[in-house]
């Protein structure tokens, strides 16, 4: 679990690098937008009026913009791609705590093991899932702000979203990879803690005649 947990967590990491690299390369996206926009209909314009052919500096302009375009549309679903991706670690996170937790608990009494045990298991438990909520969080406030942010959406005063999107996203990254390594500690501390449980079980059962690999 530990391997997995820790293969997701950097790939979700290196997403979140890459998709804030390209939204640092999109620059003021709004004002590209539009000036696109008006090039574009001013050379459909002239085509069908069959006036003289576009200028050679407003087809290599239209054609940075429209480079830029596609890059913003990489930078959206690239965010998406990363939002999942973050919340899907995290939810595996709590999903792997919800189970072997119990496990412990159940086992423990069971067996009338040292409740220290489910003590650990309990606590290790809580930390998981606080620095999972971290990161959902996170992720959530950077997505949500991105949306906000985004010319195509066309939200009233959009442009003043996009800044805290920004910053939110360069302190994000660096709070969702300590959110991913604290769970990361907890998930190999609570693997140490099954093995005691096992160990102390297959004692119990070896005393007892049973078999120890039941």
């Amino acid at each position: 679990m530990s391997r997995i947990f820790f293969t997701l967590a950097c790939l979700a990491l290196v997403l979140m690098v890459v998709t804030l690299s390209v939204g640092l390369s999109l620059g003021q996206l709004k004002p590209q937008l539009e000036q696109l926009q008006v090039l574009s209909t001013g050379a459909a314009a002239a085509a069908a009026q069959g006036a003289s052919p576009v200028d050679d500096e407003v087809v290599a302009e239209i054609v940075s913009l429209e480079g830029v375009k596609k890059r913003a549309n990489a930078h959206r679903l690239l965010g998406i791609a990363t939002g999942v991706l973050v919340l899907l670690v995290n939810c595996l996170a709590v999903t792997y705590f919800v189970g072997t937790a119990r496990w412990c608990r159940e086992v423990v009494e069971a067996y009338q093991l040292d409740g220290t045990l489910f003590g650990r298991s309990a606590r290790m438990k809580r930390g998981a899932f606080f620095w999972a909520v971290i990161g959902m969080l996170t992720i959530l406030t950077i997505s949500s702000l991105g949306a906000m942010s985004d010319p195509m959406a066309a939200f009233a005063n959009g442009e003043q979203y996009v800044t805290p999107h920004l910053i939110a996203a360069m302190l994000g990254v660096g709070l969702i990879a300590w959110s991913f390594l604290a769970q990361w500690q907890h998930i190999l501390d609570h693997h140490d803690v099954i093995e005691e449980v096992l160990a102390a079980v297959q004692k119990i059962r070896a005393e007892r005649g049973l078999d120890v690999a039941s």
